[in-house]
């Protein structure tokens, strides 16, 4: 009889000892699932934060380089159509450029109900950024201001952003994450670890889509909207890189000067569409005419740039620019239309006719008007 009490104390006491055992152990969890919420809280809004700036100042960059033409030519209309382009992104909420004075110049806005996002006019001016206030945070959205630059300041570029998708997806992942803490502190590790993979993964995709948007304005700033062929930044850099192997390996180098005799007409009787129509084939026809090396350039309007390297003689010269008049003067169908126009190019050479890359397009410039006064459809090499 006297076993049986103390069989029962025994036993109490294991069930005590296994109660306060399961007392310290929920606690224990508890307070690693409250602290793995704080700190996951912590490191979700610096991973949502960090992402958003990073894009923020992606994007603003790229459209700040992308707008510099616009800005030294005062094309307010290419510059709108700018900042509209760059609204096709949907995170963007509005993007706004200001002259160094803080003269709004132009602003585009998304507002809530509507399907595209529209110019406004509300502003005037608009106070500028301290240093080291580049950036902010506005709620859900940024704040990111980029000066515009080619060589001197030619103004400023606001871009505001909203919250992205991976950051949606990652603020849904936190609060379930944090829940099957909660409830199951014991999975805590394996989830953390789910987690940060599934994180990992999301900046991955995050970083591929900001690379792919950074080489879509990349390409904006350096390539003509309408033709693709490289615009004049680009050109600027090949040339550079074109008098530098001139100055290497001792080739002649020659820079030409291109403008459409009779595209005006085409343009005034057929309407924009078909002058851009023109234009895009003409690129083309240039582009096949040179060989791989050279750079088809167009500079605006109808005026191109071909630089033309490596050649010894002016026989192979004088070869190419036959090649390009023959094949520009060819016609073009464009709807139920045929049209037909002409060249006049003007040609400097490096290094007898200039030793500046400014000197070598004002010269080859000059020699195209002698072409245009010869007659036109022809070539003319600068000189006497």
């Amino acid at each position: 009889m006297s076993a049986d009490p103390q069989h029962r104390r025994g036993k109490l006491k294991s069930q005590l000892l296994f109660l306060r055992a399961a007392l310290w152990v929920g606690l224990g969890a508890a307070s690693v699932a409250i602290t793995a919420g704080i700190w996951f809280d912590y490191r979700f809004d610096q991973i949502r934060a960090s992402a958003q700036e990073q894009t923020a100042s992606v994007l603003a960059n790229g459209l700040a380089n992308a707008l510099q033409d616009e800005l030294v030519a005062r094309d307010y209309a290419g510059l709108e159509a700018r900042l509209q382009q760059s609204m096709a992104n949907r995170e963007v909420l509005s993007t706004l450029v200001a002259d160094t004075q803080g003269r709004v110049l132009s602003q585009v806005r998304r507002t809530k109900g509507a399907e595209r996002p529209s110019p406004v006019f509300d502003l005037t001016n608009i106070a500028l950024p301290a240093p080291g206030q580049m950036s902010e945070q506005r709620g859900i959205a940024r704040v990111q201001w980029v000066p515009v630059e080619a060589g001197i300041p030619l103004g400023w570029l606001r871009l505001e952003i909203g919250n992205t998708e991976a950051n949606d997806a990652l603020h849904q992942l936190q609060n379930q994450t944090t829940l099957v803490a909660m409830l199951a502190s014991a999975l805590l590790g394996l989830l953390l670890i789910l987690v940060l993979q599934r994180t990992y993964s999301l900046m991955r995709a995050r970083e591929t889509e900001l690379q792919q948007a950074h080489d879509a304005l990349e390409s904006v700033a350096y390539h003509d909207a309408l033709t693709q062929l490289p615009n004049r930044r680009l050109l600027m850099d090949h040339l550079r890189h074109a008098v530098a192997n001139s100055d290497r390996h001792g080739h002649r180098l020659a820079v030409c000067f291109l403008d459409l005799d009779g595209f005006k007409e085409v343009n005034d009787r057929y309407g924009h569409d078909a002058g851009d129509e023109l234009l895009c084939q003409v690129a083309r026809r240039l582009e096949q005419s040179v060989r791989a090396n050279e750079t088809v350039a167009r500079l605006g309007g109808d005026e191109f740039v071909i630089l033309l390297a490596g050649f010894g003689d002016l026989t192979t010269c004088e070869e190419i620019l036959q090649r390009l008049l023959t094949d520009v003067g060819r016609p073009v169908q464009i709807g139920a239309h045929s049209v037909q126009v002409e060249a006049s190019i003007g040609v400097a050479l490096y290094p007898s006719q200039g030793n500046t890359l400014e000197s070598l397009l004002e010269h080859a410039d000059q020699a195209m008007y002698r072409a245009k006064r010869a007659g036109k459809n022809c070539w003319r090499i600068h000189g006497p």
